[in-house]
């Protein structure tokens, strides 16, 4: 025996009713706990976008110096964020070899006498510990 009509849109509103109170639900949920970002990702790409824009195109790997380690998680994080800002282009993660090399410092300090042992010297501060550096040889 079929179900008769009225057995169906009962089902049927059944189901939307569940459907809504599970939307409803959801965004209870949601908004009670927003998904924040920790580590302010979002913020500190923001911080690579001049250094992007100032690299020269043909520049597609660039050396890294940072004052924060890789091995912490705040070193680790710096750097990623830097790599995933500057995509397409490579981040190594070394200062040694490369022509341009990403400064990456969470404190102030001397940025020349921070790049001068690896035979850096300072193309551009972008502010924010932000630094362009270009091998001392290559220099203009």
């Amino acid at each position: 025996m079929a179900p008769s009509k009225w057995t169906t849109l009962a089902a049927v509103g059944v189901a939307a009713a569940l459907g809504l109170w599970g939307a409803m639900d959801l965004f209870a949920a949601l908004k009670q706990s927003p998904q924040r970002d920790q580590y302010r990702i979002e913020q500190t790409v923001a911080r690579y976008l001049t250094a992007a824009a100032a690299l020269p195109r043909e520049a597609r790997v660039i050396g890294y110096l940072s004052d924060s380690p890789y091995e912490l998680p705040r070193g680790q994080v710096m750097f990623f964020t830097a790599q995933y800002a500057l995509a397409p282009r490579l981040v190594a993660a070394t200062a040694d070899g490369q022509q341009w090399v990403l400064g990456n410092f969470a404190q102030p300090g001397d940025w020349s006498a921070l790049g001068a042992p690896y035979g850096l010297r300072v193309e551009r501060d972008l502010g924010n510990g932000v630094v362009l550096y270009r091998r001392a040889a290559a220099a203009r």
